[in-house]
């Protein structure tokens, strides 16, 4: 696929045709449905996630539009309502990933932080705050968050973010895997 035919189909064109020699012509809106350009020019098809992602935030109207948004782009999507039922959640649920609201009474969202680090330390928590500062942006990814949204939240930036960091865990979950396949593969016994 060349730039034109990419560009071409961003802007919507509809028809546009993709041949390879000695092959009848196809759509290219067929092939290239559902792909997603990253950095450095490589092509990867994107997927839905197989487990929920957890949106822990106090404000229903905030859940309800999220819940839209990740929906219409085929993301399973569970909602909590506080810290407390958002910790219950994510240990039962076992989720992909969590975004989070740092400001929720009770059980603030720095306190979910470090329940669920001590949970599970690979999980990928995204921080959410209207009242954020640089401060608290540093806070939360010293204490674990992977990365920091502000409210209010840009759909486009919201599905980014959420695409980049399922790519990043899948890409460290396949090393961490590679890892113990070659450890296994050249085990070194001694007497």
């Amino acid at each position: 696929l060349d730039k034109t035919l990419l560009d071409a189909f961003w802007a919507g064109s509809a028809g546009v045709k993709l041949s390879v020699s000695n092959t009848p012509p196809i759509d290219i809106k067929d092939q290239v449905q559902g792909l997603l350009m990253y950095p450095y020019g490589c092509l990867e098809q994107t997927t839905s996630s197989a487990y929920p992602l957890v949106f822990i935030d106090d404000e229903a109207a905030i859940r309800d539009s999220l819940r839209m948004i990740l929906e219409y782009e085929d993301y399973q999507f569970v909602g909590a309502g506080s810290g407390q039922d958002g910790v219950a959640l994510a240990q039962r649920e076992r989720p992909d990933l969590v975004l989070l609201d740092i400001k929720m009474p009770g059980m603030d969202g720095m306190e979910v932080l470090r329940k669920l680090r001590a949970f599970d330390d690979t999980l990928p928590i995204v921080m959410i705050s209207g009242h954020g500062t640089t401060a608290t942006a540093v806070d939360a990814i010293r204490s674990g968050a992977i990365d920091f949204l502000d409210k209010p939240l840009s759909s486009e930036r919201v599905i980014i973010t959420l695409r980049n960091v399922l790519q990043q865990q899948a890409l460290r979950t396949e090393n961490r895997e590679l890892k113990l396949a070659m450890e296994s593969k050249y085990e070194i016994v001694g007497k």
